[in-house]
Formats: structure tokens, C-alpha cells, sequence
């Protein structure tokens, strides 16, 4: 009995031990290739070094660098002085803002028109308080007359101003030809319009500006057709051709017929077609 017993017992500890060894060899193994790329001797000359491990991508969800983003130049106060040379208006007959004397283009909301031509008059020295849309453009918050000592303020639209629909004045057709005095910006800086010296307002999309960057220079000859307004605040229109002169003229035909008139509305897209 004692025989049998110590033969178990040696049979289990040589199995133990076998067993042992066998972990042992399997984790040199595993260790041996880390040690050998750890002391593997630099390349010799001539010799291209092996490429390095690919790099795993990042995990989904895993947080980036977010890069500061631009000032926002239309947060910046300013206050300016100026006499009023011109009311701006756009295709609809409302007055949406003045020109000064100086060419700075002050902005302001289309349903306080009416507002804003009674408190302020051609030739009148104003103090403007606003923000600065875009360089010689300031969206205005107040228009101050100091010889009458009255303000318009821009407020939102209420039962007192109502915004008027758009097309409150039946557009009609219009041309235009002239002297480009100054230019009017979009809010990304792309030229969208021009005032003539004779005061006509034309207006375009913002792409039209790009595209034919050469005819819109202050000092240089424009000419366009279009729908507009024609009242006792100006001349404003819509433009569906433009050009050099009037025997030069370029197609301007829109997508999407929505009016420039509603309050912070922008023209849509539009195709010139080339040539």
C-alpha cells in the first residue's frame, strides 16, 4: 500500500514539474522577441530600417483639439459721427439704412422704414451707435439726430411694426447706368451690391460679386436692368442683367424668386450663365 502511494505521489510531482516548464518555456518565448527588438543593433549604413508599427486610430468618441474659433467682428461696439447723404432701400421701396457723407454704409432692420425716415432727413449730422458688420458697414442698434435730440432704436418686430409683407410696392421694371459710388457687402464680406452716383441701388447675389469682380470697382462704369422701386426715398432694384454699358450686358437669371426685403434675408443662389 505505502508503494502504490509514494508511486502516485511521484507520478503527480513529475507532472507538476513537467508542467512548470512547459509555462516557463512558453513565456521566455514570449518575452524572447520583445528583448530581441529592444537590443536589436541600428541598422547599417545603406540599409533601410523596417517601417514602424502602424498607429491605431483614435477611438470612436475620443476627444480632439478644437481650434479657437475667429473673432466675430459683428460683436465689436462702435460709434460713429456723419451726415446723411443718401437713404439705402432695397428692391421693395423699404429703407433699410443711410449712407454717409464719408461712404460708411449703416444698416438697420427694413420694419423700422418708417421709423427711421421720420426721425432722420437728408443732410442731417447723426451719431450712430451699432456694430461692425463689415469694413465701411455698421449695423446699427441706434440712430441719434442731436439737433432734434430724437433716436430710433432697432426693436423687434410688434403690433406697432408690423414688418410689411414682402412686395409691399409692386416692383417694376427697371435700368439703370452710371458710376459705381460705393459698394454694398454681405455678411461674409462678398460684394452683393453697388450705390451709382446718380443713387441708384443695385443689388445681386453675393457669388455674382465674385464672379464678375471686374465690374464692381468704385470709380468704374455699371449698368444693370432688373425689377425694382422707384419712390420718394430712392431708386432700388433687383438686378437681372448686368454690365459695362448697356450694350454689354450679362444675364442674371434666379433659382429661387425669394425678395431681399424681409428682415436679415439674403438673395438665394443664382446662375449667370457664361459668356
Amino acid at each position: 500500500m505505502k508503494t502504490y502511494l509514494q508511486t502516485r505521489l511521484n507520478l503527480a510531482t513529475r507532472r507538476m514539474i513537467a508542467a512548470g516548464l512547459a509555462v516557463s518555456v512558453t513565456s521566455f518565448g514570449m518575452i524572447v522577441p520583445v528583448l530581441a527588438q529592444e537590443a536589436a543593433p541600428p541598422p547599417a549604413p545603406g540599409e533601410q530600417s523596417a517601417p514602424p508599427p502602424p498607429v491605431a486610430p483614435p477611438l470612436p468618441g475620443a476627444l480632439q483639439p478644437v481650434p479657437p474659433a475667429p473673432p466675430d467682428r459683428a460683436t465689436q461696439p462702435t460709434s460713429i459721427r456723419g451726415t446723411v447723404s443718401q437713404y439705402m432701400m432695397n428692391p421693395d421701396g423699404l429703407v433699410d439704412g443711410i449712407l454717409l457723407s464719408d461712404g460708411t454704409i449703416v444698416r438697420f432692420a427694413p420694419h423700422m422704414s418708417q421709423q427711421l425716415v421720420q426721425t432722420v432727413k437728408l443732410q442731417d449730422s447723426v451719431s450712430v451707435d451699432g456694430s461692425i458688420e463689415n469694413q465701411g458697414t455698421i449695423h446699427a442698434t441706434t440712430i441719434t439726430n442731436p439737433a432734434s435730440q430724437q433716436s430710433v432704436v432697432d426693436t423687434p418686430p410688434s403690433a406697432q411694426t408690423l414688418p410689411p409683407a414682402p412686395g409691399q410696392e409692386v416692383r417694376q421694371s427697371m435700368s439703370a447706368t452710371g458710376t459705381v459710388k460705393v459698394l454694398t457687402h454681405a455678411a461674409r464680406g462678398e460684394i452683393d451690391g453697388a450705390v451709382l452716383d446718380n443713387g441708384t441701388i443695385v443689388h445681386f447675389p453675393p457669388h455674382v460679386g465674385t464672379q464678375y469682380a471686374n465690374l464692381f470697382q468704385v470709380g468704374a462704369p455699371l449698368a444693370a436692368a432688373g425689377f425694382g422701386t422707384i419712390n420718394t426715398y430712392g431708386r432700388s432694384l433687383e438686378a437681372t442683367s448686368i454690365g459695362s454699358s448697356a450694350d454689354h450686358m450679362q444675364t442674371v437669371t434666379s433659382n429661387d424668386d425669394r425678395s431681399r426685403g424681409g428682415p436679415g434675408e439674403r438673395p438665394r443662389p443664382m446662375t449667370v450663365p457664361a459668356g
